[in-house]
């Protein structure tokens, strides 16, 4: 990827005066120039980033896109992102200048996560893991001595005679996103796309049908995968109270479920799932990508309505 490919991926996810990254304390460091070239100074013709500092009475702050695209491409190779010490090793010119750049430099890198750009005919994708394919799953995956899952009793799902089943290729893969499910539920049975009715589930949902994917899932603390139209009675489960070995003994259902309905090996998997969610199933899988990882709740909501705006 090139600098200018980065640079008009950032131009099309944020608008002049969004939020590049929020700290903890609610603090916005907002976008002010998609391309700043200073005159003076070590980044001098340099084409930067510039966004202004809450803190400091409206400072701005550049990030260079010559440093912003090395961590960039550091995050597509190996999955993650570098220690805070690497970071300002590969950022000189941004972490010179201040400003919280090494957390808004993760932040936008973060936030690029499944946006793509056509570069000389190739397209580039920022975010997307594809791990070795000689990984053998069950050495991720410990054997537990657990005898019983979850205590409460579990209701089956019910199926509609027109349940949603994927059409199976022969070439090529597939695109399955999953959902995790929330505490926010409808107080009757429904089907599970019309159960879980908290804002963050439904702007999921509707990222998710935005990617147009062959399949879309909930994994639900209680029945494992579930496809958007079975039927289900509300509960209160989260993975959160789980232990440790109930939390694997959920995790390998689910693997079971998906080896049903996909292929673990040649399909890639969009993760919209919170990391209770995801930790036991990502590496059971060969190919994956997870748009909001380390995002906070606030900037995941605004990364997904942005994202389904734009579609």
């Amino acid at each position: 990827m090139t600098k200018a490919a980065l640079r008009n991926i950032i131009q099309r996810l944020y608008s002049t005066g969004d939020a590049l990254y929020t700290s903890s304390h609610g603090k916005d460091y907002r976008l002010r120039d998609y391309c700043y070239v200073p005159s003076t100074g070590k980044m001098s013709g340099k084409p930067c980033l510039r966004y202004t500092v809450p803190s400091r009475g409206g400072v701005d702050k550049r990030i260079p896109y010559e440093e912003l695209l090395k961590l960039a491409d550091y995050h597509r190779k190996h999955g993650r992102f570098p220690s805070h010490s690497q970071i300002r090793a590969m950022m000189p010119l941004a972490c010179g200048d201040g400003g919280c750049c090494v957390r808004v430099a993760a932040s936008v890198v973060q936030s690029l996560a499944g946006k793509t750009e056509v570069d000389g005919g190739k397209q580039a994708l920022v975010s997307t893991h594809t791990a070795l394919a000689s990984r053998s799953p069950a050495s991720h995956q410990r054997p537990e001595k657990a005898q019983s899952p979850p205590s409460q009793a579990v209701t089956q799902p019910q199926k509609p005679e027109n349940a949603t089943k994927l059409r199976v290729k022969s070439r090529g893969r597939r695109k399955i996103v999953l959902i995790s499910c929330v505490k926010k539920k409808a107080t009757r049975k429904a089907q599970v796309q019309d159960l879980y009715i908290s804002d963050l589930f439904k702007s999921s949902l509707a990222y998710a049908k935005a990617l147009n994917p062959d399949g879309i899932y909930v994994l639900s603390a209680r029945y494992g995968l579930l496809a958007l139209d079975e039927v289900i009675e509300p509960y209160e489960l989260t993975l959160k109270k789980m232990s440790a070995a109930e939390g694997r003994l959920w995790a390998k259902k689910v693997v079971e479920q998906l080896a049903q309905r996909t292929d673990l090996q040649r399909d890639h998997f969009v993760f919209l799932a919170g990391q209770d969610y995801r930790k036991h199933l990502v590496p059971r899988v060969a190919s994956y990508e997870i748009p909001m990882e380390r995002l906070s709740f606030g900037q995941q909501l605004r990364f997904l309505k942005r994202q389904v705006a734009q579609s």
